[in-house]
């Protein structure tokens, strides 16, 4: 299977992205197994979802919610 390059801005927000989850798991510890199940792979069209199997982000909506509130990103985890 052919793997996609991502763009700086993907690469970013899946660094902010792990940054937020292993926030939480300092925390909730409990959630570990659950939390870190997921692969991440950038959408386009959406902002934040899973299928179960990946999270899926658009990476434009995560660099900004980053950016104006942090804890945002932590709650659409548990969310």
């Amino acid at each position: 299977m052919k793997e996609k390059k991502l763009t700086q801005a993907e690469k970013l927000a899946e660094e902010v992205l792990i940054l937020s989850r292993n926030t939480l798991l300092v925390n909730l510890r409990f959630l570990d197994a659950a939390l870190s199940q997921f692969e991440m792979k950038p959408v386009g069209e959406s902002s934040m979802l899973t299928d179960g199997h990946f999270l899926l982000y658009n990476a434009k909506h995560v660099l900004s919610n980053f950016n104006h509130q942090a804890e945002l990103l932590s709650i659409s985890f548990i969310y």
